[in-house]
């Protein structure tokens, strides 16, 4: 079993309309700096536990041994891996990697997964043989291979249909989705994602030239965040095809989910609860997590909704489908700290 651990700190000052009023005009946030103050809330925010056990890892006839899931809390792809690993009754540890300390691009998980993404998943095999999955997809893959561990989630008879889906999903950057609700609703925080990937760019860049066994790769991903803030961060390029693959995929799922035929419907997109419900779960609860209101006008979806999150599998994997309230907090101070950063240029400027 997964086990999770509530922490909570009083270090940190209390948060009032009047501070954030104070915090707009410039001045000192109880003696501290907003930017000082910024800081110690993304640390605050990453202070969870490293390793979360499960029980017994053997599984018998299956050729694996323990599983280790390296994750975040809020990625989508993470989740539909564990919530796969939990629908199959697969047991599994999971590290949390903590993005705001820059984790993912730390040696140590860069000779795991030298793409520096989550989720990565590692195996135990027999002999000692160590296995890595650097891929969601290629994760769903495996577990779903002939004499995996736990039930199949692709009846062989949709077989086709069913990962046509998944790839379909797969095919949404859902990045240049949740990039355009922030320039639309909070552009502040598009400002603090810029300056967030100027400090993990310059880290890259430091780690390249201490970690010379590792240059190629580390070089390698900035080229990738470069090209995300250029795709997603700064531009809006990509929203528009997009949006059309959301919207296509989302009126898919709801013309399946319609009045039932003449074959059997179990309330899931292909009959039995698949892997396509898993991915699908994913990535409604991502679109949910950003307002980008995927169930409107869709009343097939939104009952569909309501099923899959109320399936213990959803408790289990620890699948989010709004803001953690440590993000609502950064967004805000965010939102406060950049507008008075904004309004204090123009204010210079018309001097």
């Amino acid at each position: 079993m997964v086990s999770y651990t509530l922490r909570r700190d009083r270090s940190l000052p209390r948060v009032s309309w009047s501070s954030v009023v104070e915090m707009k005009s410039g001045k000192s946030f109880e003696g501290e700096s907003v930017r000082s103050f910024l800081e110690r809330v993304r640390t605050f925010t990453e202070r969870r536990p490293e390793r979360e056990p499960a029980g017994s890892m053997t599984m018998e006839g299956s050729g694996i041994g323990e599983v280790v899931v390296y994750s975040m809390a809020m990625s989508p792809y993470a989740a539909a891996v564990r919530l796969l690993l939990a629908e199959k009754g697969v047991e599994y540890s999971k590290t949390e990697i903590k993005g705001m300390k820059r984790e993912q691009i730390q040696p140590w998980f860069a000779r795991i997964n030298p793409k520096m993404t989550v989720p990565a998943v590692t195996l135990a095999g027999e002999g000692g043989v160590e296995t890595t999955l650097t891929d969601s997809r290629e994760a769903l893959a495996y577990f779903e291979r002939e004499g995996a561990p736990g039930r199949r989630l692709v009846d062989p008879a949709k077989e086709r249909e069913t990962w046509s889906l998944v790839d379909e999903a797969y095919a949404i950057q859902l990045a240049a989705l949740y990039c355009d609700r922030f320039r639309r609703t909070k552009p502040a925080v598009l400002e603090m994602m810029e300056d967030m990937h100027a400090k993990l760019l310059s880290e890259l860049g430091r780690l390249s030239e201490e970690e010379p066994q590792l240059r190629e790769e580390y070089e390698a991903k900035k080229r990738e965040k470069e090209t995300y803030l250029e795709n997603f961060v700064r531009g809006s390029g990509k929203v528009a095809e997009n949006e059309a693959r959301a919207k296509a995929l989302l009126d898919r799922a709801e013309s399946l989910l319609g009045p039932p035929s003449t074959q059997e419907q179990e309330g899931f997109l292909f009959g039995k609860y698949s892997v396509a419900d898993v991915v699908l779960t994913s990535l409604l609860a991502t679109l949910l997590t950003f307002d980008c209101e995927p169930l409107q006008g869709r009343p097939n979806l939104a009952k569909y909704w309501d099923r899959v999150r109320h399936r213990p599998s959803y408790a289990k994997a620890g699948v989010v489908h709004s803001l953690p309230l440590w993000v609502r907090v950064m967004t805000s101070l965010a939102s406060a700290y950049y507008g008075g950063r904004a309004a204090i240029a123009r204010m210079l400027k018309a001097k």
